[in-house]
């Protein structure tokens, strides 16, 4: 495994060529504030496992998407837990908690809906692959030697992890053979990717070393919950690797978000912009084009294909019409409050709504299911007293809700920890909630 400041070392000599600039290269901004990049905690290279996927409170959502397991995913499951369990303590002598469940049951669902799209034996490349779930669930299925796998980041404790894990599985499975391009490097031996990409293989390479992937080699490349995180320039690089890298009949998965992408400066002094470039139409452009597009657990799930593929069927879907990120952001948001909105009707459950004052994501999004709702109230920190709102809903002080019987609420706002902390003091709830959401600043709750 490699050692971190190797990985520090290598960044930062990728990082001179581009001068003043240099600290906008390589780095996915939304990793700034929760410190992923670095730690001297042994235990924050354990939270890789579980943190860097989808949120938490989706993991109810894919498993009843997924329904009952076979007997092979059963026995994945099974795998996965133990893998990652044994991984935690290799990485960390300090009791830690290995949250494996949440990458392992997304694992699945990628596993699932790529079957529609790819031979599972298939040559894959993984971009930002988090604590290496894909990798690490492709090698442990069975009949899946002729798969070959190439994992690139550009964070340092993901990127350690992923090494540990791809290390281990050597260990678990010795058919596998492990390539780790900064240890080629810092030894002055010569590292490449072969074209062909023998079957059993996993090569490790950070983005700054990307002219090492083969052009045009893969069957799919994997970008989950990182096409919105990065900084401008670490975007283009990746949309070139996707551009150069994909095969001619080969598929591009994408799951995550798209909100951060719209936003600009996040953190002081410019460091950790995201990129606020349109992430649909920038894939568009570049000569692909939508195969299918979903929104799965409140997760947008798309596959894009070359537009001169042949062996493609396209999709008739709704959202895989949309050519801009603002069109798949506004539909999949509607149809999240809407979703949301009948498990409330259907359970006849009473309704609270946080709304920010003003209440503009209310009206824009919720007004129009208020009158299938039972809607208990209307709060937030500021309210004061008990008054009208001009939805004809009364609004309360936070110190009177907890007589309202809530059982769910909506939170129109951009505050969901604030909103959180203050619901659970109010309602005297003995633990917090998670809240669900497709895009801020609508998030739902069951209580």
């Amino acid at each position: 495994m490699i050692q971190s400041d190797t990985f520090s070392l290598s960044k930062s000599m990728a990082q001179i060529p581009y001068g003043r600039e240099g600290r906008e290269h390589y780095f996915y901004s939304a990793d700034v504030q929760r410190q992923w990049d670095q730690a001297n905690a042994s235990t924050k290279l354990v939270q890789t496992i579980g943190n860097l996927s989808g949120q938490r409170v989706n993991l109810a959502a894919l498993k009843d998407e997924l329904g009952d397991l076979s007997g092979d995913e059963r026995e994945l499951v099974h795998g996965f837990q133990n893998f990652y369990q044994e991984l935690a303590k290799l990485a960390t002598s300090i009791p830690a908690p290995c949250e494996w469940e949440l990458d392992c049951y997304e694992t699945l669902f990628d596993q699932r809906f790529l079957s529609q799209h790819v031979n599972p034996s298939c040559r894959m490349l993984d971009i930002g692959p988090g604590g290496g779930r894909n990798m690490v669930g492709a090698f442990l299925r069975q009949g899946t030697e002729n798969t070959s796998y190439v994992g690139v980041d550009s964070i340092g404790l993901p990127y350690t992890m992923q090494n540990l894990a791809a290390g281990y599985l050597t260990i678990k499975r010795p058919a596998i053979s492990f390539f780790e391009e900064l240890d080629y490097s810092f030894a002055r031996e010569p590292f490449a990717i072969p074209d062909e990409m023998p079957g059993g293989g996993i090569w490790h390479i950070p983005l700054w070393r990307r002219e090492l992937l083969p052009e045009s080699k893969f069957d799919v490349i994997v970008c989950n919950y990182v096409l919105d995180e990065l900084p401008a320039r670490d975007f283009i690089k990746v949309l070139e690797i996707l551009e150069r890298c994909l095969a001619p009949e080969g598929v591009i998965y994408c799951r995550g978000s798209q909100q951060r992408s719209m936003l600009s400066n996040l953190y002081l002094f410019g460091y950790g912009t995201y990129h606020q470039m349109d992430i649909t139409k920038e894939i568009l452009v570049r000569g692909f084009e939508v195969k299918t597009c979903e929104l799965v657990a409140d997760t947008i799930t798309r596959v894009f294909i070359r537009s001169s593929s042949t062996s493609h069927d396209r999709s008739s879907e709704d959202y895989a019409g949309c050519v801009s990120d603002i069109d798949l952001v506004e539909s999949a948001q509607a149809d999240f409050v809407a979703d949301a909105a009948k498990r409330c009707r259907d359970g006849n459950l009473p309704v609270l709504i946080w709304g920010d004052p003003g209440h503009e994501a209310l009206g824009r999004y919720l007004e129009i299911h208020l009158e299938e709702l039972n809607v208990v109230g209307v709060t937030n920190d500021h309210v004061n007293h008990r008054g009208a709102t001009r939805f004809g809903i009364d609004e309360y002080p936070l110190s009177d809700i907890s007589s309202l019987g809530v059982k769910a609420v909506f939170i129109a706002a951009n505050r969901y920890k604030l909103a959180e902390r203050e619901l659970r003091e109010a309602l005297m709830l003995p633990t917090g909630f998670d809240i669900g959401s497709f895009n801020i600043p609508i998030g739902f709750a069951l209580l």
